[in-house]
């Protein structure tokens, strides 16, 4: 696309800065979403305030979206260009105590 797109990158506990970044690729097998709406939730706060494992500085925080897709790769054929979709990372095993209870959102072994 050769675009640019806004980014809320945390570079470090307490140094957050919005930034003009590359729009990126639309990987193999996937979809590429224009964000029209981004949540901050709990784990963006502590990436922010005490650091995370997980986030590798600097890293693009705001991970629970909605937005348009515009692009998608080959072989893709559930969507289409302009639909509406909402992403929230992360997916629970479908077999700890949670998941089978119906919560996947606290899932005790989540799946990237």
């Amino acid at each position: 696309m050769g675009e640019k797109m806004s980014a809320a990158m945390v570079y470090g506990m307490g140094d957050l800065r919005v930034e003009q970044c590359d729009t990126p690729k639309c990987p193999e097998g996937s979809v590429l979403v224009r964000v029209k709406a981004c949540s901050i939730c709990g784990t963006d706060v502590r990436i922010y305030t005490k650091g995370d494992y997980r986030a590798q500085y600097p890293v693009i925080i705001g991970h629970e979206i909605a937005g348009e897709i515009v692009e998608m790769a080959a072989g893709i054929t559930e969507y289409n260009i302009g639909d509406r979709v909402c992403v929230a990372p992360g997916h629970g095993c479908g077999y700890c105590r949670t998941c089978r209870k119906g919560y996947p959102n606290v899932c005790t072994n989540p799946h990237p």
